[in-house]
Formats: C-alpha cells, sequence, structure tokens
C-alpha cells in the first residue's frame, strides 16, 4: 500500500508541476496551423478530422486524442484518452491513461491508472499503480511494466518478451523526474516573485505621482490608528465578497456586482502599498524628507520589500503578509469615506 501511494502521489505532482509551468495556454482544442510546439488547456482535443504534422506536447486536464498523430507525441494530463492512430513514439504522464488507439512505433506511460486495449507495434512500457489490459490488447514488441496491481496480463496478446521493473527501482526514476521538473518550478516561483514585487513597486511610484495627496492621507491615517485600520480592513475583506455574490445573484445587479469584484481585487492589490510606505517610514524615522516634502523612495521601497521577504517565512510569514494587506485596505477605505463626507459636507 505504501508503495501504491507513493506512485500515485508521484504521478500527480509530476503533472501538476508540470502543468504549473507551462506557459502556452488555451481553452480550445488542438490548432494544426499552430507555430508553438505545445498545446494546453482545460479541455484539449484532436478530433477524427485532424491530423498533428508536427512533434508536439500537450498539457491539459482533460486530453483526448481521437484523430491521427504523424510525429512523435507527448501528453501530460489528469485523464489522457486515445483512440486516433499514432505512427511515432508517444509517452503519456495522467492520473488516468485510456490507451486504445493505434500505435505504430515505442510507447511509454507513467501514470495512476492505466488501461491499455489498443494495438502496440512497438515496444511498450508502462509504469503505473494500477494497469489493466484488455484482452483485445495487441503488443507486437516488448511489454515492460511496474506496478502494484495489474490486471489481464494472461489475455492480452503480446508477441514479445514480458519484463517487470521492480518498483523500487521505478520509484527512482519517478525522483529523478520530480528533481528536474521540480527545478523548473522552483526557477519560475522565484521569477514570478521577482516580477510581482518588481510590479507593486512600479504601481506604487505611479500611484504616488497621480495621486500623492491621497496616499499621503492614507499612511496618515495609518499612523493616527494602525490597529483600527487592521480592524476596519478585516471587515472589509470579510463583508465584500458574500455582499459582491449576492449582487451577481440579480439579474439587474450583475454589472455592478462584476465592476465592484474588480476594483476589490484591486484594493487587495494595492494595499499594501500603503502599510508598505508606513513601514518603512516606521523603520526608518523619516515622515518627512525635510520640513514641506515627505519622504517616499527609499522608506516605501524598504518597506514594501520587508514585508514581501518576511511573507517567505513558513508559517508564519502568509499571516503578516495578511494582516499588512487589511492595514492598507482599512486605509484605503477610511480615507475614500472621508473624501466622501468631505464632498458631502
Amino acid at each position: 500500500m505504501k508503495t501504491l501511494v507513493k506512485t500515485v502521489s508521484s504521478v500527480f505532482w509530476t503533472i501538476f508541476l508540470f502543468l504549473l509551468t507551462t506557459t502556452e495556454t488555451s481553452q480550445a482544442g488542438y490548432n494544426s496551423n499552430t507555430e508553438t510546439n505545445w498545446q494546453s488547456g482545460i479541455n484539449v482535443t484532436v478530433t477524427e478530422d485532424e491530423t498533428i504534422s508536427e512533434e508536439l506536447g500537450i498539457a491539459g486536464i482533460h486530453v483526448e486524442i481521437r484523430g491521427t498523430a504523424e510525429k512523435e507525441l507527448k501528453i501530460f494530463a489528469i485523464k489522457a484518452k486515445i483512440n486516433g492512430d499514432v505512427y511515432k513514439p508517444v509517452m503519456v504522464v495522467a492520473a488516468d491513461a485510456e490507451l486504445d488507439g493505434t500505435f505504430g512505433e515505442n510507447f511509454t506511460c507513467y501514470a495512476a491508472n492505466a488501461e491499455l486495449s489498443g494495438t502496440f507495434n512497438g515496444d511498450v512500457t508502462v509504469k503505473a499503480a494500477r494497469i489493466t489490459l484488455d484482452p483485445a490488447t495487441v503488443i507486437m514488441g516488448n511489454f515492460n511494466y511496474s506496478a502494484a496491481s495489474i490486471q489481464g496480463l494472461d489475455k492480452a496478446s503480446i508477441s514479445g518478451t514480458v519484463s517487470e521493473t521492480p518498483l523500487d527501482d521505478a520509484d527512482q526514476e519517478w525522483n529523478t523526474w520530480r528533481e528536474d521538473i521540480g527545478e523548473v518550478a522552483a526557477a519560475a516561483a522565484v521569477a514570478g516573485w521577482i516580477l510581482s514585487l518588481a510590479a507593486i513597486i512600479v504601481t506604487g511610484f505611479i500611484l504616488r505621482s497621480l495621486f500623492p495627496q491621497q496616499i499621503e492621507t492614507a499612511v496618515t491615517t495609518i499612523s493616527a490608528s494602525p490597529w483600527a485600520a487592521v480592524g476596519i480592513g478585516f471587515v472589509v475583506f470579510v463583508a465584500t465578497p458574500p455582499t459582491i455574490a449576492i449582487t451577481l445573484a440579480t439579474l439587474v445587479g450583475i454589472p455592478l456586482g462584476l465592476i465592484a469584484g474588480m476594483l476589490f481585487l484591486i484594493a487587495l492589490f494595492i494595499s499594501q502599498i500603503f502599510s508598505g510606505l508606513w513601514l518603512g517610514r516606521k523603520i526608518t524615522g523619516r515622515f518627512r524628507n525635510d520640513e514641506t516634502a515627505p519622504s517616499f523612495f527609499w522608506p516605501f521601497t524598504l518597506g514594501i520589500l520587508l514585508i514581501w521577504l518576511v511573507g517567505l517565512i513558513p508559517f508564519i510569514g502568509w499571516l503578516v503578509g495578511f494582516i499588512f494587506t487589511l492595514l492598507g485596505l482599512g486605509a484605503l477605505w477610511l480615507t475614500l469615506w472621508h473624501s466622501i463626507q468631505t464632498n458631502r459636507a
């Protein structure tokens, strides 16, 4: 049972990390005129009248090949189904794989559950927690497998040799796979973190140039009563999503609900600009660079950087980032509320 769990877990995380690091995304089926070597999306389907005429990798939640593939094919999916004709080597990595097509050359499959019922003219390698061979399965070459459970081996037609690789050896291959893909995922995560940090810093500079007075008012509000800002930010954070959901439930309120939802997401994004500037000024003690102009550049950069670095600490980092988000969200709400009351007066 322990080996079975390890095999299923390895397949799942391999698929998840690969889908996470795939850069080309789409929601529709295969486009034979695309210039890329990858096609990805929620559902990717190659219909009966379509032909894949280039080496292609496909990544998706549900991938189905009903047409023809003339070149090498690689599939990463939660559920993969092939019942078309594939003339070149194929590799499938899936949680659930249904293979009942015609395969011209070597075939490799890594899956939690693999069901074979097609015709395989080359060698077949399957590593899965559970393998099922239909009596209609025809394997013209050699069949190598690693599995915690296999059914139908004695009923399938296999012309070549049948060999079993111990699951311990298969686990070693999975470890190599996970290390390679994990390095790619880690690099993507670091790049995403740096780009996101740069984005919020640039956004802060832009907002400062456009709305200097409003930003200073928000920071002053935090300085006057930081815990009150956190409390109000928490109320806004908790109350806004249900309010938007209720608005969306009414036909006439859908446009307003969509606008409110977008504004709420924007508010969450820019809230750390206010709390970051306040924190930076608190640390540096430079609420004013001179007697007339408030200091912005270095306190803001320092504050944002500290918030994001602390956010990397396991277990407590997310809580610190959440509190600073509530702090800025409450200050933003109070600033808008006071502005509305002033205009009414």
